[in-house]
């Protein structure tokens, strides 16, 4: 059996939090959005998320860009199990997942709302402050 890890030189990204080339390997399981990688100065495997990435490679752009439109969570059903599109939650999902293409980020937890306005923050916004407070203050 080969121990030696394989991934492909062509996916190759760098991380905001190390040196050098990372790669990525394929689906950790752990939270929607989280991809596997290899970091080859610390000789290990890790979890990363889009937002952790600061430049990539143009295959791994559109690997990330795959991954997280097969990785995106499913939508609400009401009680008997049917997807309702005129429903709100289905609304908020349906932002939520273009959102989630872009940061790779979904919140799983009770909701969280916005520290400047107190709107309900999207699953798929990664910070505590809404999109229409971020783009206000950089303005």
């Amino acid at each position: 059996m080969n121990d030696e890890l394989q991934y492909d030189e062509d996916l190759w990204f760098f991380h905001k939090g190390c040196t050098g080339k990372h790669f990525l390997l394929g689906n950790p399981h752990t939270f929607s959005g989280r991809m596997s990688a290899w970091c080859p100065v610390n000789q290990r495997s890790f979890a990363v998320s889009k937002s952790e990435i600061e430049e990539q490679s143009e295959p791994s752009k559109y690997w990330i860009q795959g991954f997280l439109h097969g990785n995106q969570p499913e939508p609400p059903v009401n009680e008997e199990g049917d997807v309702e599109v005129e429903s709100m939650a289905f609304q908020k999902w349906a932002a939520a997942s273009v959102l989630f293409t872009e940061t790779g980020y979904w919140w799983s937890g009770e909701p969280r709302h916005c520290a400047t306005c107190r709107q309900e923050l999207l699953a798929a916004e990664p910070a505590e402050i809404c999109s229409n407070c971020r783009d206000k203050a950089q303005l």
